[in-house]
């Protein structure tokens, strides 16, 4: 695969079908779907804690995008992490219960996740690691 340079500016320089991924360390341009969440995930589940409480928030802009995010993370349960999903389109009832549930990472879309952090439900204090898919 032929990447460009990552620069400062990079991401108005994204050529179509790829986005920016930065670490905090390593910046680079992957082909959009699961080569962005290899790259993120990955990294992610490392730095996550089982039994920590909520430390990662994963932002993504669809539904279909939050539950197939949600799917790839769920590699982490080897090590006891819990992953939930949370979007539009379904009943809160059953996604307050995912949270009373316990978890260390919560994927959603941006709509739902303000709901369950003004109804409560989605505490931020916690929260060590974002990711904006």
């Amino acid at each position: 695969m032929n990447r460009p340079p990552a620069k400062e500016n990079a991401r108005e320089k994204l050529p179509p079908g790829y986005t920016f991924a930065w670490d905090g360390e390593t910046r680079e341009f992957v082909e959009s779907g699961n080569d962005t969440i290899i790259l993120f995930g990955l990294a992610l589940l490392g730095r996550v804690t089982p039994g920590g409480g909520t430390q990662a928030l994963v932002v993504v802009p669809t539904r279909e995008l939050c539950i197939q995010v949600a799917e790839e993370l769920q590699i982490g349960k080897g090590r006891g992490l819990r992953v939930i999903a949370v979007y539009g389109g379904v009943g809160y009832e059953e996604q307050e219960a995912a949270f009373t549930g316990g978890h260390e990472i919560v994927v959603g879309t941006p709509g739902r996740l303000l709901d369950h952090v003004n109804k409560g439900n989605l505490k931020l204090d916690g929260v060590s690691e974002l990711v904006l898919d």
